[in-house]
């Protein structure tokens, strides 16, 4: 449990996520998930304001993004995080892998997340293509990895907190790194609206000016494709995304802090909500019916005539 605002070098992946702060704080994560979907799902996932949280799933993709992620940045403790299973592994057959099955539930069992061995070649090829990128291998060359940050935010005067995935040690561009369907940038701009990578653009940038009082020279997505042969791109978002993302956080911060003072946490809206139909489907219906937005407007029961 942390007990001061500040940055911290020496706190775990696992007790980051688990919020170590005083009260309940808010992270970039709960910040998408509270506009993005709803504040009850936010409250639903969240251990500190619902003891009753389900454990969320590993998925296998998720566990190869992370895997790359921890190689890349942390490879002195790579070891001590994994467990490689033997080129193939087949679970289902107990009698010829019965002293891997063992030696792989040992290690769950200490903590470690057992990868299989395609994965493994795939992580690996992963980081090589970051660092055969000359801008990319550099962005996370110098760095402190993981550094975490907390403060109280200026105006509702809860918890923030942040973790950095690259720190640089001389300089003020921060990287994170992103593996993706598709590194190419036209596509990563759709990428970044769909994830709320342009959310998290700008929750850096401010948590770095809350915790140094300097700015941010600037934030950098390093995209790797998740498919041979792993494009990488590196990809600034453009101010007007940026400020979106402000308007966005306030949101969710706004929403946060009513949240902790009354204890509700709504669904996707407390009151009716009007819906229309997608365009394309207004589109289609009209060259079908060959009635135009005019005969629609008209408010006329052209369904009677």
């Amino acid at each position: 449990m942390i007990t001061e605002p500040g940055l911290y070098d020496d706190i775990s992946n696992e007790d980051y996520h688990a919020d170590p702060c005083p009260e309940p704080s808010l992270s970039c994560s709960g910040a998408k998930l509270i506009v993005n979907e709803c504040p009850l799902k936010f409250w639903y996932q969240n251990k500190r304001l619902n003891p009753d949280a389900p454990v969320q799933e590993r998925k296998r993709h998720f566990d190869v993004g992370q895997a790359a992620h921890d190689k890349l940045l942390l490879a002195d403790h790579f070891d001590s995080q994994y467990f490689i299973l033997p080129e193939g592994f087949n679970a289902a057959a107990t009698k010829k892998w019965a002293d891997a099955i063992a030696a792989k539930e040992e290690a769950e069992a200490a903590g470690k997340t057992a990868l299989r061995h395609d994965d493994y070649k795939m992580v690996v090829a992963l980081v090589d293509a970051v660092k055969d990128h000359p801008f990319a291998s550099s962005a996370f060359q110098n760095i402190i990895p993981e550094r975490s940050g907390f403060y109280r935010d200026r105006e509702f005067g809860f918890w923030c907190r942040v973790r950095f995935d690259a720190w640089p040690v001389n300089g003020t561009i921060f990287a994170d790194m992103k593996n993706v369907r598709s590194a190419k940038p036209a596509d990563f701009s759709k990428q970044a609206a769909d994830l709320g990578y342009y959310q998290q653009d700008a929750w850096y940038q401010d948590a770095y000016r809350e915790l140094t009082g300097d700015e941010m020279r600037a934030f950098v997505f390093v995209v790797i494709e998740k498919e041979p042969p792993y494009c990488v791109s590196v990809i600034q978002l453009e101010r007007p995304a940026v400020e979106w993302g402000r308007i966005a956080n306030r949101r969710a911060k706004e929403i946060f802090a009513r949240g902790l003072e009354t204890g509700h946490w709504p669904s996707y809206a407390d009151n009716v909500v009007g819906v229309n139909l997608p365009t394309w489907k207004e589109y289609q219906l009209e060259d079908t019916f060959g009635l135009g937005a005019k005969d629609i407007s008209a408010n006329r029961p052209l369904a009677a005539e």
